[in-house]
């Protein structure tokens, strides 16, 4: 239980809109003596804002990610232009098929499909008919 003089304090600071965190860092006290001193006297702990704040976190950082998948999918088919062996399409194609697959992953989890997400008239369009030009190049004409 917490002293008089103690509780005045989390009273005082709560009422100044301080978190329980920031008022037993405040205090010097454990945070679960704040919370059990605020439930004793019969306050509440309102948590909605810090779900909404967790929430709108997630979605950001999904979105953050949705761009960077975004940047990788630029790179890779300027990559693609330059590739001019078999080895490196290839692994410009290892990489693709790993970005599309989180890429449809963050999709799914933001609940709708992006429509900026490469499809089959996009990079593996340019992948397969780059790889037919490598394979012509590097493919020795058959033995007559």
């Amino acid at each position: 239980m917490v002293s008089a003089a103690i509780g005045k304090k989390i009273e005082a600071l709560k009422e100044d809109g301080l978190s329980q965190h920031k008022i037993a860092k405040k205090l010097g006290i454990a945070q679960s003596t704040v919370c059990d001193y605020l439930k004793s006297i019969g306050v509440s702990s309102d948590r909605s804002a810090t779900k909404n704040a967790s929430a709108a976190k997630n979605t950001y950082d999904k979105q953050k990610r949705l761009e960077l998948n975004d940047r990788m999918f630029r790179k890779i088919e300027t990559m693609l232009d330059e590739a001019d062996d078999a080895k490196t399409i290839k692994n410009l194609a290892i990489t693709y098929g790993i970005a599309e697959d989180k890429r449809a992953k963050l999709d799914s989890q933001l609940g709708s499909e992006n429509p900026d997400t490469p499809n089959e008239s996009g990079f593996m369009a340019g992948y397969l008919k780059r790889a037919g030009e490598v394979y012509e190049k590097t493919e020795s004409p058959p033995p007559q």
